[in-house]
């Protein structure tokens, strides 16, 4: 696909650009490991020693937290930064009249112009974390929880991806969005931890309308029961990907029904 080969070739560029500074990669990769060591000695002050919930003991809540960092930064190299500065440079500014008119769709036009290599840092932290977490949880690795481990990193970036297109996309509609979606942003903190601590009726949201367990808790679940660390079952494999892929469509609805209504800024 030709959109694919210009990801890839905008990724690389973007890659080459940033490696030409290795201490700023090794210096932010160190100041993001702190930041998560700070989060990680909460979760340790949170759970006593020794103490489990559902199952779940203390590596077994940093693995999740790991594996929502690996989602969040894969999905925030593609599409955060476009749903930073969409409502004021594409909206009030007019710069999404220049998109209109070049032989690509504007989504992913948008994305291509705003992608962030950097945040590659966020995703290289998950995954170091998560290496630690199993294997001081007693994970059991082999293919097949591999290839587990890779299919719920992309399912819960696809959730994420998709939850902020559907969040720029109110751009359209109001033009100082972030004023509005900052509540719903704010529950992203939410997802680093398991969702059965939190009131039936914030399970049901986090679930269904903000689906944000589905960025790290039910594809960590997965993975924590297959590697034989969990007891019990976890969703099924069709399910972490339907909800993904129900999100993403609709979030590429929705700017398509935002672009109807977009009056250029010259008009």
């Amino acid at each position: 696909m030709p959109e694919f080969r210009a990801l890839v070739r905008c990724l690389m560029a973007q890659l080459k650009m940033e490696m030409t500074y290795r201490v700023n990669f090794w210096v932010g990769l160190v100041s993001q490991m702190v930041f998560s060591l700070l989060s990680i000695v909460f979760i340790d002050v949170f759970l006593p020693e020794g103490a489990r919930i559902n199952g779940w003991g203390f590596w077994e809540i940093v693995f999740l937290f790991g594996v929502g960092d690996m989602t969040f930064g894969l999905s925030a190299i593609l599409v955060f930064r476009s749903f930073l500065v969409f409502d004021s440079a594409y909206i009030l500014q007019g710069e999404l009249d220049a998109l209109l008119v070049q032989p690509v769709h504007p989504l992913f036009n948008l994305i291509l112009r705003n992608l962030n290599v950097n945040d590659v840092l966020t995703a290289v932290k998950g995954a170091i974390i998560v290496a630690i977490a199993s294997t001081q949880a007693g994970f059991s690795w082999s293919p097949s929880t591999l290839l587990l481990l890779l299919f719920g990193i992309g399912t819960g970036a696809a959730t994420y991806s998709g939850i902020f297109i559907l969040l720029l996309s109110t751009g359209f509609w109001f033009a100082r969005q972030s004023s509005i979606v900052a509540p719903l942003l704010s529950l992203n903190q939410l997802a680093q931890y398991p969702i059965f601590i939190y009131p039936e009726w914030l399970k049901i949201i986090l679930s269904t309308i903000v689906p944000l367990g589905f960025v790290a808790y039910y594809p960590s679940e997965a993975l924590l029961t297959a590697g034989g660390v969990l007891p019990g079952y976890a969703l099924e494999g069709w399910v972490l990907l339907l909800l993904p892929l129900t999100v993403l469509l609709s979030a590429f609805l929705l700017f398509n029904l935002g672009l109807r209504r977009y009056s250029s800024a010259g008009s």
